[in-house]
């Protein structure tokens, strides 16, 4: 590359885009599944509070009316309180769904095959599906799809502008700088110095870029689990079936605790929880939240009072494992960048009279 400015764009914009650029679909990707995720968790609390319904009989291989209207009281409550999109299938058709039905009328025998043998769900759309029951007994197989309210993404459309011109300001600055005219030494020192200054604003702003969208993920996913463990328990409170742990976590999947005069009364976690007994008794109706140690590991933890004794909580692992991935993906993306930077340096520094 003779002229100056395609080797300022090959060396130091170009890489930087790219890390840019891969720093974001990395993060949409994360975003992604931590959606999935509380799609999942809301189609699972769906099924579990249609089952609280005695007139619901989902044994049954052709639903009657009752289980519809259970259905529909079922889907309106976990609606009300998610503000999703939910609807209830028996044996693919639809049993009920909220008043702003998800696009879903019914469901093909290959949505229901790819859900049932998957045990994270199946995506459809901006939902998704989860199938409760094994597709090989004779009743009715219920399913149910939940698609979650949007959020907002991790790098918003504003961000990209700044990013962009971060990357195309510098680059024509340079190139006006290389446009004018040869001077004597002291001048071409400066103007060598100015770019590799004006080299730095992309750089930087590429590596800042990676750095945040992991810290800013962390906080969204924290957010979010937590915005499901508060709605669970919402829900379940509605039904008056806080006191009992069997029934929340039969509803919503989530292992919980009774904890009665600062011990554990009942729990459906497989080992002794003293950390959560442990825990602070939440204010009389609000919610307190945070991370607390169990035998499993780090849970994030929502709890709510039931008496002025007694409060019950519900705990979920925090996605670490998407969580990493991201971080792997972006930590790679600023090794590349700096080995790419250090080869170009030992490969075009030394040139230094081409380059004035």
């Amino acid at each position: 590359m003779k002229h100056p400015i395609l080797r300022f764009l090959a060396v130091v914009v170009l890489p930087s885009a790219i890390v840019m650029w891969g720093s974001e679909r990395a993060a949409t990707a994360a975003q992604g599944e931590i959606r999935h995720e509380s799609a999942l968790r809301t189609a699972r609390l769906a099924i579990g509070t249609l089952n609280q319904y005695p007139e619901a009989d989902t044994e049954a291989s052709s639903p009657s009316r009752a289980a519809a209207e259970a259905a529909l009281e079922a889907v309106a409550l976990v609606g009300r309180m998610t503000g999703a999109r939910i609807a209830i299938f028996a044996d693919g058709s639809l049993l009920g769904a909220t008043d702003s039905a998800p696009a879903l009328a019914s469901l093909t025998p290959g949505q229901l095959g790819d859900a049932a043998d998957s045990p994270v769900g199946h995506a459809i759309g901006a939902g998704a599906l989860l199938v409760m029951g094994s597709t090989t007994r004779e009743s009715a197989i219920l399913s149910a799809y939940a698609e979650p309210i949007p959020s907002a993404p991790l790098v918003p459309p504003g961000l990209r502008i700044v990013m962009a011109l971060l990357l195309v300001l510098p680059s024509l600055t340079c190139w006006l700088l290389m446009l004018r005219p040869r001077g004597g030494m002291s001048r071409r020192k400066r103007d060598r110095a100015a770019v590799l200054l004006l080299a730095a604003v992309p750089v930087v702003a590429s590596i800042v870029l990676a750095i945040q969208v992991g810290r800013d993920f962390e906080r969204a996913a924290s957010t979010l689990l937590a915005r499901d463990l508060t709605r669970s328990l919402a829900v379940v409170e509605a039904l008056d079936v806080s006191g009992s742990p069997e029934s929340v976590h039969a509803m919503s999947g989530f292992p919980t605790v009774l904890v009665t005069d600062g011990a554990v009364e009942a729990s459906t976690l497989d080992s002794p929880a003293p950390a959560v007994a442990a825990l602070p008794d939440p204010p009389p109706s609000f919610t307190t939240s945070g991370l607390v140690e169990t035998r499993a590991g780090l849970s994030q933890y929502v709890s709510r009072r039931l008496t002025p004794n007694s409060f019950v909580t519900i705990l979920a692992p925090p996605p670490s494992d998407t969580l990493g991935r991201l971080r792997s993906r972006t930590n790679w993306l600023m090794i590349g960048l700096a080995l790419w930077l250090a080869l170009a340096a030992g490969t075009f520094l030394p040139r230094k009279s081409e380059s004035s």
